[in-house]
């Protein structure tokens, strides 16, 4: 039996093909939902920003200013930032003696002692600082205070102060980071010299030939290494400890091991 379409099958396809066409158009797309989205929240933005400004005026989000501080701590920080103005100064000025040294100290501790009165602290609290400042000053005319007299330590010499043996140390340190980017020792020492001339300040008047004590220095710091170190001055171990767990954080990247070592011998060098 042969089929025949009905006539009117074509008219309801036709009808069909039209909503399917409507429903696709209706129908919800990426685009169109962000087309939506940008317009809703522009709408929303528009609105916001008009009843904000009607209400108060735009604040920048960048931490309380000054106005809104309390007093006492608005005064704290205007009396912090001249400490810091004064440290800064003293710090940067660049001594030519020990004359010059001590001066320096007596300024930061004379800062100190203000800024420490002018916070709240007691006489009591202040006195001590004043005092420790006076004592220094009087090296200047050849007296020792009570608080600055040597305590007898054997027989003998007594050897360099622990903030040179501290610099030595970290000269050591240095020529450590260097020989371990494959550089010769005494290549390394002579231009560690070379580029940071104070090193030569850490020298004994006894000192020949500076690579050499250089190189002592070094050597001391392998012996340290190996638990056989002969020096007994505990601000020299301190800074062997600290570096060689610095030096775990360089090790096998070239860039950090001469940062490394650019950065002990500049610190060296400023004693």
């Amino acid at each position: 039996m042969i089929h025949r379409p009905q006539k009117n099958e074509p008219r309801r396809e036709r009808r069909r093909g039209r909503k399917d066409s409507v429903d696709l158009e209706q129908r919800e797309t990426p685009r169109n939902s962000y087309r939506a989205a940008r317009r809703d929240a522009h709408s929303a933005r528009q609105s916001t920003e008009q009843t904000s400004a009607a209400a108060q005026p735009a604040t920048r989000v960048t931490g309380p200013k000054s106005d809104d501080l309390h007093p006492a701590v608005r005064r704290l920080l205007s009396e912090l930032d001249q400490l810091l103005s004064e440290l800064q100064r003293a710090s940067s000025a660049v001594p030519a003696s020990p004359k010059n040294e001590r001066e320096r100290y007596i300024c930061i501790l004379v800062a100190l002692s203000k800024f420490v009165r002018k916070i709240g602290g007691t006489l009591e609290q202040v006195r001590h600082i004043v005092e420790l400042a006076q004592l220094l000053d009087d090296l200047d005319r050849g007296i020792v205070g009570p608080g600055l007299e040597r305590t007898r330590y054997g027989q003998g010499r007594t050897g360099d102060s622990s903030l040179v043996w501290e610099a030595r140390g970290r000269v050591a340190l240095g020529l450590e980071a260097l020989t371990r980017l494959g550089k010769y020792r005494k290549h390394a020492a002579r231009s560690a010299l070379h580029d940071f001339p104070g090193i030569g300040r850490l020298m004994t008047a006894k000192s020949k030939d500076s690579v050499d004590v250089m190189l002592s220095w070094h050597d001391e710091f392998l012996r340290w290494k190996a638990g056989k170190g002969r020096s007994k001055n505990s601000s020299l171990a301190n800074t062997f400890v600290i570096g060689t767990d610095l030096l775990k954080l360089c090790d096998e990247t070239p860039v950090l091991l001469r940062r490394f070592a650019q950065i002990h011998f500049e610190l060296a060098s400023r004693i």
